[in-house]
């Protein structure tokens, strides 16, 4: 049964509002032990990040900060996914990533109650430490898969941008800093009554002597700051880059992270060729590989306490001089740029079975390609007479299976780091619904762009709540699996744990990106029946 479109959108309200809540919800709390608030008095530019972002006025501000650590002590995973299309996150320029907006709430309380009010939008739900010891000893969740798994916790340093309440025009006395996570209820969780932490503190005030000659208690000092700005090119291994932002001093050293088929790898710390307070110039070794074309970077003040910047993303690329060939279009069509949580490069096109492709880009040297496919490596294939070292053309095999694509152009002499960037595209179709039936307790699924590798999320309304019962569960496996019976259909049994009523299904493709999936495709809006 196909559901209207006005109920359509209140199901996908809901979805996208609570959609992925585990079957047995976490529950999170702050560690109130580990709060140790100081005060301390700061300087902000009208341009400073924290003034854009709303945490600070521009100008001097008197500020308690201190440290939060978020602990899940629930039975579930704190499951917020990738934030890229979630409207929980907005993204922000200044900083160059995604914010949850509502995470937690900071307020100071007097004794005629709150007296000052802060916030923290948390860019990156992730595992930092293990809390229980008992809990799973691999951390599960990162910027592109936001979470916290049951027994693990999400830590942020007194040192960071919005770690603060502004107590700028708060008299002298003795107060509560009173910290309140998932305030608005947009989490899932088990218990919601334990969400608030507190701690006293003292704001202290001017002495005076007989004479009226004031004494003004001094302030701590400032605590470190480093920002690093957004890059606004791509990364090139083998040659020199530049970095800007704020607090970098002679013992900062860089730590990059390049993504690969199998998940981060780390490089460095790479110590900078030249620094200055706002600058550092950088040398990424030829020998680092591309992986997947996308990389990102954070520096490391070593000198001051090991303080870490915020991380900042952006396209790599690979040195032509060091026989590094680097893909930067397909089909005359360019990368699409780098988005914190799309942790790739891409180019939105489809790519058809016996077609002739022109990858353009820069140090081809007597290459070969590969075209990774759902069937495997669909290569070498040897390009076309009259290339160049920015320009070569391909044909594209005829049994070329519908689905993921990759293309990946290899140098001569075929060995060492001569690999360049591996840049995904669309093979046959691109992922649609055209209709949504079941029958007994096998559903059936028609449309377009099917794979072998295709995994769904099924968005069910249980309760009052909205539950995946597919994606990919802790194993690497999807949760429903699927008969694909051809590029236009495909079925699976509804599993055990559904309830009859609505259902959303999205259909997605590897890389598992908004282009390699069905989308808000409302032909994926059904009735479900339980078994």
């Amino acid at each position: 049964m196909r559901l209207g479109r006005a109920r359509l959108a209140i199901v996908l309200a809901a979805l996208l509002l609570a959609a992925a809540a585990s079957a047995q919800p976490g529950d999170l709390i702050f560690n109130a032990a580990a709060i140790n608030p100081f005060i301390t008095t700061e300087s902000f530019p009208a341009n400073d990040c924290a003034v854009v972002e709303g945490c600070v006025q521009a100008g001097t501000r008197k500020l308690v900060r201190f440290r939060s650590e978020s602990w899940n002590i629930g039975a579930g995973d704190i499951f917020l996914g990738n934030p890229v299309g979630n409207p929980l996150f907005h993204f922000h320029d200044c900083h160059g990533h995604y914010h949850f907006e509502g995470f937690a709430d900071y307020r100071i309380l007097g004794p005629g109650g709150v007296v000052a009010n802060g916030f923290k939008a948390s860019f990156c739900l992730l595992d930092t430490f293990r809390h229980d010891p008992s809990a799973d000893p691999d951390p599960l969740y990162n910027c592109n898969n936001q979470g916290i798994q049951a027994g693990w916790a999400d830590v942020y340093g007194a040192n960071l941008d919005c770690q603060w309440v502004d107590i700028t025009d708060v008299s002298p006395g003795h107060y509560t800093l009173e910290i309140e996570v998932n305030p608005d209820g947009l989490l899932p969780e088990s218990n919601q009554s334990n969400n608030v932490a507190s701690v006293e503190f003292d704001i202290p005030g001017a002495t005076h002597t007989p004479t009226r000659t004031p004494t003004v208690t001094p302030t701590r000092t400032p605590a470190p700051s480093l920002t690093l700005d957004p890059i606004p090119a791509p990364i090139v291994v083998g040659q020199s880059n530049a970095l800007t932002g704020t607090g970098f001093t002679a013992g900062s050293v860089v730590l990059l992270f390049v993504s690969t088929a199998t998940g981060p790898r780390a490089f460095g710390p790479f110590t900078p060729q030249t620094w200055s307070p706002t600058m550092l110039t950088w040398l990424p070794p030829a020998t680092i590989p591309l992986g997947r074309g996308f990389a990102t970077v954070r520096v490391v003040n070593t000198d001051q306490g090991f303080i870490a910047s915020n991380s900042r993303s952006q396209l790599l690329y690979g040195s032509a001089a060091a026989n590094i060939p680097t893909i930067m279009s397909v089909n005359g069509q360019n990368l699409e740029p780098a988005v914190p949580g799309v942790p790739l490069a891409y180019v939105k096109v489809v790519i058809q079975p016996s077609s002739t492709v022109t990858l353009g880009g820069t140090g081809f040297n007597a290459p070969l390609v590969n075209l990774f496919s759902s069937a495997g490596n669909l290569g070498p294939l040897t390009p076309l007479a009259g290339g160049s070292a920015t320009s070569i053309q391909v044909n594209v095999p005829g049994a070329a299976p519908t689905g993921p694509g990759t293309f990946q152009v290899v140098n001569s002499p075929y060995s060492g780091n001569v690999t360049s960037n591996a840049v995904s595209v669309v093979l046959g179709a691109q992922v649609s619904l055209s209709d949504v039936s079941q029958t007994g307790n096998e559903v059936t699924v028609t449309g377009a762009g099917f794979s072998p590798l295709l995994v769904i999320n099924l968005f069910n309304v249980q309760g009052q709540t909205v539950v995946n019962l597919g994606g990919i569960g802790g194993n690497g496996m999807p949760r429903i699996p699927l008969t694909v019976d051809s590029s236009a259909q495909f079925r699976f049994t509804v599993p055990n744990t559904a309830v009859t009523g609505p259902a959303y299904l999205q259909a997605i493709n590897p890389p598992f990106i908004g282009w390699s999936s069905s989308g808000g495709d409302p032909d994926g809006a059904f009735t479900l029946t339980a078994p």
